[in-house]
């Protein structure tokens, strides 16, 4: 049997990428709940937590050792002993603390029964030979416990089970409200932004972004100097060019609107407007000026900018 490590060195069996796998006859979740607490993609247990996990334990110990009728052995005297001691560890527990224990010893049961129901299922479909024997451990036999994933394996926390997501730190599943996933590698969910900030610290460590997914980077506006570039008169397809309006330098009032405007690089150069109406609307100092596949203009008296025309009016938005 070979074993599977993943990037934080999580263990699994390498056939099933199971945590633990009854196939393989490995277990790696306590090594694998301590990995991924390092990375910090989980937060510590409480002690209470893990009181509850004893007593969930040690209950399934006497469950499993009553059905075999084993009561007078050591083993069973042992397990009742360390029960007893869990009891009265519970007596001296703050409200915080029984809450904190109830919600984990709920966990440890039901992931049990889970685990049982789905082994029982598994059982069920595998036809032995009449009369009783052994059974041998074919493809029909690991196709049945197939039904086992996500019952035998911790998972990374916040991953989504079914239509359930859980928090990466605190382990909360979600209920009504809204969890957020990681922006970067888009695999861990956190219920609010204190948790995905307490987080961090070790998910960072993890953290990549899926190949092939490169950042959207957002598209820069061109310069003066790159649409001069195109050469006068010829649009810029596919491009735009954002200005800043700083002057107004229409001569007087009733003629054609001459405004100056700033690019991103600090250059101002002129837009005169040549459409029907000679100007624009909202086209003042101030503004943003928007324009979408824009031309370069050389005017009659040796400056420079752009032209705008009627058919340029629906490419243009004043904000």
């Amino acid at each position: 049997m070979t074993v599977y490590s993943d990037e934080i060195g999580r263990l699994y069996c390498d056939a099933h990428r199971q945590a633990r796998c009854d196939v393989c006859m490995m277990d790696f979740e306590q090594i694998n709940a301590q990995q991924e607490q390092q990375a910090g993609l989980t937060r510590e247990d409480t002690a209470a937590e893990l009181l509850a996990e004893d007593e969930s334990n040690l209950r399934a110990g006497l469950k499993f050792m009553e059905g075999n009728n084993d009561r007078s052995s050591e083993n069973y005297t042992f397990h009742v002993t360390k029960l007893k001691e869990v009891i009265m560890k519970k007596l001296s527990m703050s409200e915080a603390e029984l809450e904190q224990f109830r919600v984990r010893l709920e966990k440890c049961d039901g992931k049990k029964r889970s685990n049982y129901a789905a082994l029982s299922s598994a059982a069920s479909k595998v036809v032995g030979p009449s009369g009783g024997g052994r059974v041998e451990m074919d493809d029909n036999f690991l196709k049945a416990l197939g039904e086992l994933k996500g019952n035998m394996t911790t998972g990374v926390k916040g991953e989504e089970l079914g239509d359930k997501l859980k928090c990466s730190w605190c382990r909360k599943v979600a209920g009504t409200e809204k969890f957020s996933k990681c922006s970067r590698c888009r695999k861990v969910y956190y219920c609010g932004k204190e948790c995905q900030t307490k987080a961090w610290k070790g998910h960072k460590k993890v953290c990549r972004r899926p190949a092939g997914d490169a950042p959207k980077r957002k598209k820069l506006s061109l310069t003066w100097e790159q649409l001069e570039a195109y050469g006068m008169g010829i649009p810029a397809d596919g491009k735009f060019i954002e200005l800043t309006v700083i002057k107004d330098e229409t001569l007087m009032r009733g003629m054609r609107q001459v405004m100056g405007c700033r690019d991103r690089d600090g250059i101002t150069k002129r837009i005169a407007c040549y459409n029907n109406d000679q100007s624009l609307a909202g086209f003042e100092i101030g503004k943003t000026f928007k324009w979408k596949s824009p031309r370069f203009h050389y005017f009659m008296d040796g400056s420079s900018g752009a032209r705008v025309e009627e058919k340029d009016v629906v490419n243009i938005s004043i904000r």
